[in-house]
């Protein structure tokens, strides 16, 4: 009977889990959608261009290589120009300008115009 209070303990572990972060997940949606668009945009951008630069590697097809790169090409450098864009629509908004910052972690090392 001791092991099935264990397994049951394991289990109210993962739900508790499972209900924190589901909550979390849902208050990290409620605020992006009560962004302005140009920002939800940035960050979108900038988060594909993370995903896309991490797809690269060097074992790739040329063509796949071809293909991301210019979708790199497109992602990054739009979000580059977002970047200073909205650094200096929103410089009087400390809690943008954090979001626009951290975000722009994303894409330091792969845009053409270095981040400042």
């Amino acid at each position: 009977m001791h092991w099935v209070w264990k397994i049951s303990n394991k289990m109210e572990k993962i739900i508790i889990s499972s209900v924190i972060f589901f909550c979390l997940h849902g208050v990290s949606w409620a605020l992006r959608d009560n962004m302005p668009k140009d920002l939800q945009e940035y960050m979108k951008k900038t988060e594909y261009c993370e995903y896309l630069t991490g797809e690269w590697d060097s074992d790739l097809s040329d063509e796949r290589k071809r293909l991301l790169e210019d979708e790199i090409n497109i992602y990054c450098k739009k979000a580059n120009e977002l970047f200073y864009e909205l650094k200096e629509k929103y410089k009087d908004d400390p809690r943008k300008m954090e979001i626009i910052n951290k975000h722009s972690e994303l894409i330091r090392y792969y845009t053409e115009k270095p981040i400042e």
